[in-house]
């Protein structure tokens, strides 16, 4: 498997469970740092030219709010911004 991706304008990354795992990667051991959901992490990251963009879809964290929060203190502490409830 791989994952490629043009350079756009506009890029998001909607963030599902297995997804934020490797965004994160604190509880992933080492060897899986690097595989097919974080190589597509890094595309949608580095194929944007003006925006990227993170989507947190609440419901496939079930409503959550808490962890919900923990994602997005752990998305503003990489520099992401504009992060609304």
């Amino acid at each position: 498997d791989s994952v490629k991706g043009l350079e756009a304008d506009d890029s998001v990354l909607v963030v599902t469970p297995n997804m934020y795992k490797y965004l994160d990667q604190t509880s992933l051991h080492v060897e899986k740092h690097h595989n097919i959901e974080w190589n597509k992490v890094y595309v949608a990251i580095t194929r944007a030219r003006k925006r990227f963009v993170v989507a947190i879809d609440h419901g496939l964290f079930k409503n959550d709010s808490e962890i919900i929060s923990s994602i997005k203190v752990r998305l503003q502490s990489y520099g992401f911004n504009d992060l609304p409830a």
